[in-house]
């Protein structure tokens, strides 16, 4: 959890480090003073308590964000149903179609939305802040199911504009991003929108950083409440996410590998917690099917992954990569269902 938490900070600093830089600049010559100033937030939004950074500048990121997507959807509705060929396949759109298999590809490619593993990793942080567990569902499923709709909000719009303008599916995300909203939006709203964005980033970076900070003092036994303490304990992790951010810049190819390690770890965080939720609720004698069926999924997804993927994996055959996942799912689903009360 703590080596996901380290990519996550790294990925969510990167992200909305180009964003901005792309933003102010129209290049990413800003880039490195973006990345500055986004982990001083960072830093700061880890050291100082959860009500006086995070639950003070959250429900301002919230309202833009949600502003956004939605703002993004009602021109999609309007557009498409004043023109239909907006939201069907052009001939150049279906020959540049993705030629990675979607099965386990695409679950992994686009690591958060509904299940993700390092927003299980930010629940420690929510759950001290509730008085009561009837908030539960409120304060983590209903978010959850939010963001699979803002998330499917975002891959509308992008399915448009790859539609619409092929050429893009040759540009990087942030100049993606910048049409989707410039065509869709015009200037203004459109800038408000690519804040919006970052700020989706930023609010799951910063929440990484704190989640960092106590795990690892929970592991350690590191008193927290000691300001001294806590600024020793973020030292370590300072270098470790600089040279992680200074590595994965050195090439496109780097900053791939660390969004596919970041990606792929997430989901075998996600699939863990959702299989020790099913031993969990098996103890308490509660249908267990409400995790065991995501978590039977992700597990599968992620053996085939490893398995046939082409630079990260063992390079299997498709077909075979496919075979020995299902029995590596089935394989450890038993041990899971079948653990002894007391253990």
């Amino acid at each position: 959890m703590v080596l996901l938490l380290l990519l996550v900070v790294a990925v969510f600093i990167n992200i909305p480090a180009q964003l901005l830089s792309s933003l102010f600049a129209g290049d990413q010559s800003l880039f490195w003073l973006m990345v500055m100033i986004i982990f001083a937030y960072y830093i700061a939004a880890t050291l100082f308590p959860v009500d006086k950074i995070i639950g003070a500048v959250y429900p301002i990121f919230g309202a833009v964000l949600i502003l956004s997507a939605f703002a993004i959807l009602g021109v999609l509705l309007y557009r498409g149903i004043g023109d239909p060929a907006l939201l069907a396949e052009s001939a150049a759109f279906r020959m540049a179609k993705f030629k990675e298999p979607i099965l386990p590809m695409l679950f992994v490619t686009i690591a958060c939305g509904i299940l993700s593993g390092f927003h299980a990793t930010q629940s420690p942080i929510v759950a001290r802040t509730v008085s009561s567990e009837r908030q539960g569902r409120q304060a983590f499923y209903g978010m959850m199911v939010l963001e699979g709709v803002i998330a499917m909000i975002w891959a509308a719009g992008a399915l448009a504009i790859y539609n619409m303008m092929p050429e893009t599916l040759l540009m990087a995300p942030a100049a993606v991003l910048k049409v989707i909203t410039s065509t869709f939006l015009g200037k203004w709203m459109g800038t408000l929108t690519v804040l919006g964005v970052i700020i989706l980033a930023i609010t799951s970076g910063d929440t990484a950083c704190r989640s960092l900070r106590l795990s690892l003092a929970e592991m350690c036994s590191v008193d927290q409440k000691p300001f001294r303490k806590r600024i020793l304990l973020c030292i370590p992790i300072l270098l470790l996410v600089t040279g992680l951010l200074i590595w994965s810049n050195v090439s496109a190819k780097s900053f791939g590998y660390l969004w596919n390690y970041f990606a792929w770890g997430n989901q075998v965080l996600g699939a863990s917690m959702l299989l020790a939720a099913v031993a969990w609720l098996k103890k308490q004698g509660k249908p267990v099917t409400v995790a065991l069926v995501p978590g039977a999924f992700m597990t599968f997804i992620i053996l085939a992954f490893i398995l046939y993927h082409p630079t990260l994996g063992l390079r299997m055959d498709l077909h075979y990569a496919y075979l020995l996942a299902a029995a590596g799912t089935f394989v450890i689903l038993m041990h899971v269902v079948n653990r002894r009360k007391e253990d």
